[in-house]
């Protein structure tokens, strides 16, 4: 939903800032990359999808995760696998609390998708089946449920290929003991399995053979056009381009169902006759529980509710677009607050899942509250709170959370919230504070919240709290700590140790000279395997051979954060803090769309070399 109002705020506006939302698409937790409509880009995706797959949460999907990583690792195949990433534990202290996992990010086996129409939940459903060399498929869970209409269309159009990548899993990261000192502590997470689906015109010929050999195990049967079953290798003459649109139409998807008994209902409170939920269906649709719409589910459950049809005996589009049409007068005529998750694209009002109209306007250095949505504040009485105020015994050992570090926070920090965040860090030094990594450690004695937060994750962090510490703990805000330090040591200078001079000798190209800066996916596709071959050689340690190989992933447009947290690590090892110092600075600039949190750890990164530098000048 913050996608879709931010895309909805920029399309009202002038086109100048289409690139910039384009930006902002790709951050979103499924990426979308966009259709190339130039009929002489035939060597590059036509569209492109990435996600992570729904439902690997699931018990004996772990396992069956765990059972695959173990089968490749086994095999001794050309998988890459490197346990940490090569990182050693010196080198993982110096990512301040980062998790890195056993084998994140490896490649698997490529991927069948599986269509599943008798879906309880969802006839539109789509498995995910990784596919191992002897043809034996794995189910893992599902395409998210907002990209199988779009899917299913792409696939009947293009030839497609499916990757797939691993999440989670065993991981080290750097803390604090109880006595300050830094520590490698170690844990699990679920995994999770990253998926990227794209569509050509023409496949790759590496993509073509790794179909082809699957194709031609005895397990895998080769199934037609008209299957369920698809792993890829299917072709079109279809000249048609596919482009991202925008449009006041309804906002549901066409399926290509021929039935007629589809339906459009509301769910509404009987007392007061308030609609809260519109939906189409057919069948016993209207009464089964809605996982996807559980604040639907919640207000069914604490109020008398009832259903109502608004349109019966509809084929599917005419059910969409009464659907819509329901949901736009709701919006535009009535107060009543609706918890459908997508609402059509001009409507006067939004769906009431961001900030409640009653919760206080960001102010210059004032804190916020701690909110709540409007249907939380509306339908169950939750009322927004205040951060605790600063105490001074409660400032002994403290970690920072960096949830929710939004644009509308520049308004709190005048756009310059690195200037408060550094302060405040000097002024903590001054207070003889340690700065723990881990909000759950056993000596915690306060969070400090640099952007803001709802009370629902509020409440979920203290009520772990209770169950790890046995106690809550004391919850502040970033400006608040600011003031209240500031009160007892004045100004502080957070600038003389910058003052040092540097003078980096490399050969990088200019910026101006890179190539693909206005096409992040062309960039992405030249770059990103230069990056991932220089890092391999990084963690191997050839570190000339990986800066060389960084640089052209740099020069052909490559430009993501991991890109310059290489270069760092690579600076760092030959203690060369000249240029880790100067690509920092650069990866900075290049962070614009990048949230808050990365450009805190960069800085973060930053002054640690500037420190570095400073104590080999000290030693000449």
């Amino acid at each position: 939903m913050v996608l879709f109002n931010k895309l909805k705020k920029f399309f009202s506006s002038d086109s100048s800032v289409i690139k910039k939302d384009q930006d902002i698409v790709k951050k979103e937790s499924v990426v979308v990359k966009q259709v190339h409509n130039n009929e002489s880009r035939k060597n590059e995706a036509v569209e492109r999808f990435n996600f992570d797959v729904k439902g690997t949460f699931v018990d004996e999907r772990q396992k069956t995760i765990k059972r695959i990583v173990k089968k490749i690792k086994s095999e001794n195949r050309d998988f890459g696998f490197q346990q940490y990433e090569g990182y050693t534990n010196a080198e993982i202290k110096e990512m301040y609390g980062d998790k890195v996992y056993q084998y994140q990010y490896e490649s698997l086996y490529i991927a069948r998708l599986e269509d599943e129409p008798n879906n309880e939940y969802d006839e539109n459903a789509i498995k995910i089946n990784l596919v191992d060399a002897e043809g034996n498929n794995y189910f893992i869970g599902y395409v998210p449920a907002e990209l199988t209409v779009k899917i299913k269309e792409l696939r009947n159009k293009y030839s497609y290929y499916v990757g797939t990548s691993l999440r989670g899993g065993k991981f080290k990261k750097q803390d604090y003991n109880d006595y300050g000192d830094d520590v490698i502590v170690t844990g699990t997470d679920d995994y999770g399995i990253g998926v990227s689906v794209s569509f050509w015109e023409a496949l790759p010929e590496f993509m073509k053979d790794n179909l082809q050999s699957l194709k031609e195990t005895k397990k895998l049967s080769n199934r037609d056009n008209s299957s369920n079953v698809n792993i890829g290798m299917k072709f079109s003459s279809n000249e048609n381009k596919c482009g991202i649109s925008f449009s006041s139409s309804a906002i549901g998807d066409v399926t290509g169902s021929t039935a007629k008994d589809f339906y459009v209902y509301e769910w509404f409170i009987k007392d007061t006759g308030e609609i809260f939920y519109v939906g189409k269906g057919r069948g016993n649709r209207y009464k089964t529980y809605h996982d996807r719409a559980y604040m639907a589910e919640k207000i069914r459950e604490k109020f008398n509710t009832d259903t109502r049809f608004i349109g019966t005996d509809l084929n599917e589009e005419q059910a969409i677009e009464l659907e819509s049409e329901e949901m736009t007068r709701i919006l535009n005529e009535t107060n009543d607050r609706l918890t459908n998750r997508i609402i059509p694209f001009f409507s006067k009002r939004d769906n009431g899942y961001d900030r409640s109209p009653n919760t206080p306007d960001f102010k210059f250095e004032t804190a916020p509250t701690i909110y709540v949505t409007e249907i939380d504040e509306y339908y169950f009485g939750m009322k927004h709170r205040d951060f605790d105020e600063v105490v001074s015994e409660n400032l002994k050992s403290v970690s920072f959370i960096n949830v929710r570090i939004r644009d509308d926070l520049d308004v709190i920090y005048d756009g310059d919230i690195e200037k408060y965040y550094d302060e405040t860090m000097e002024l903590l030094k001054l207070n003889r504070t340690r700065v723990l990594k881990t909000q759950y450690a056993k000596s915690i004695s306060a969070w400090i919240y640099i952007g803001d937060e709802d009370i629902y994750n509020y409440e979920i962090f203290q009520k772990n709290a209770e169950e790890k510490l046995g106690r809550k703990v004391p919850t502040y805000h970033l400006i608040d700590v600011w003031k209240f330090l500031k009160k007892n040591y004045g100004e502080v200078d957070t600038e003389s140790i910058e003052q040092v001079s540097i003078n980096p000798v490399h050969n990088r190209a200019p910026l101006t000279d890179i190539k693909n800066k206005s096409n992040w996916e062309k960039g992405y596709d030249e770059g990103m395997p230069l990056w991932k071959k220089g890092d391999n050689e990084r963690k191997a340690g050839n570190i000339d051979k990986a800066i060389e190989l960084f640089d052209k992933a740099r020069y052909n447009g490559y430009d993501a954060p991991a890109l310059y947290h290489s270069y760092a690590m690579a600076y760092r090892k030959l203690k060369d803090y000249d240029n880790e110092i100067a690509i920092i600075d650069e990866a900075i600039v290049r962070s614009t769309y990048e949230s808050n949190t990365i450009i805190i750890k960069l800085k973060e990164r930053k002054k640690k070399a500037l420190a570095l530098k400073k104590k080999s000048i000290s030693q000449l």
